[in-house]
């Protein structure tokens, strides 16, 4: 093995669309709300969040997986609970 092949051996590049596992857990923080549900967003992903509660929007919560489409980077979720708030104040 070379050395540059040694060197870079367990490397992995972040993606700006990273893809969402169904029934996996995530903690994401909500950044808009419509009324009815939620949005966070990963990177260029989204994340729909069914049944969050408005007075939840900036806050960081746990999202069960519910449904994901990698072409289309967007997904939707359960809302858990709320797990961190935001530094955020604006």
């Amino acid at each position: 093995m070379s050395f540059f092949k040694k060197y870079l051996k367990g490397w992995k590049f972040r993606t700006g669309r990273p893809t969402l596992d169904v029934d996996s857990t995530v903690d994401v923080f909500v950044s808009e709300h419509d009324g009815q549900r939620g949005l966070a967003r990963i990177g260029d992903t989204q994340l729909y969040v069914n049944d969050l509660p408005k007075k939840h929007k900036g806050k960081q919560v746990r999202v069960r997986v519910t449904s994901f489409d990698s072409d289309r980077s967007v997904g939707e979720g359960e809302f858990v609970k709320v797990v961190g708030e935001s530094s955020y104040s604006g």
